[in-house]
């Protein structure tokens, strides 16, 4: 009986997980990478397709600052001008302008009554709008300023009152563009991460 007990409260664990409170599974809502992850590193311009850095969720920033924080998002530093794409469908509910960056942050959420909330913060000459319904690769603007030379984005996934790895919500495509990436980097000696996710998922 116990075995029986433990088996279904593992099944309750799975599902919670890869489906959504609307009832449809969100495992792979995720199909590809919001900006272009290339398939090798180019030592000229220092450079994975547009990425020049990547910032995994649960990483550690500014260690030993007054700003020191836990990432709960991830961030992808790349080349100016970079286009920002959705990485999955679904609808943009809300669009927040960032005066201190000058620059946008998307909220999209995957269904109507879908829990969870993707958001591409750092997003800048849009083209798209409030309401719109969009699919996985399309348009939506292009990278925020991050210095003269680079810009960033990132993504971030919210369900309820926690951040989730993207990962979690990631096709096999957009696990292996990530896992290329940080393998990439890390040879480079550009990033030292174990994974893209350090950790599952972190209180808000």
């Amino acid at each position: 009986m116990n075995k029986i007990i433990y088996l279904f409260s593992l099944l309750g664990i799975f599902t919670s997980c890869s489906d959504d409170n609307s009832g449809g599974n969100v495992s792979s809502a995720l199909q590809k990478s919001p900006v272009n992850i290339g398939e090798t590193y180019n030592t000229t311009t220092n450079l994975i397709g547009n990425v020049n850095m990547f910032i995994g969720f649960g990483q550690t920033i500014d260690v030993g600052l007054p700003t020191e924080h836990i990432s709960p998002a991830f961030e992808y530093i790349t080349n100016i001008d970079t286009e920002v794409r959705s990485t999955s469908h679904g609808t943009i509910s809300s669009i927040n302008y960032q005066e201190e960056s000058e620059d946008y942050e998307l909220h999209i959420i995957l269904k109507e009554n879908s829990a969870y909330l993707i958001i591409y913060d750092h997003v800048k000459n849009l083209e798209v709008e409030q309401g719109d319904i969009i699919s996985s690769g399309d348009i939506l603007g292009v990278v925020g300023n991050w210095s003269d030379t680079l810009g960033r984005t990132e993504l971030q996934i919210n369900l309820g009152n926690k951040h989730i790895c993207p990962i979690q919500l990631g096709n096999d495509v957009f696990i292996e563009d990530h896992s290329r990436l940080v393998s990439t980097l890390n040879q480079n000696e550009i990033t030292m991460l174990t994974s893209a996710c350090l950790v599952d998922e972190i209180d808000e």
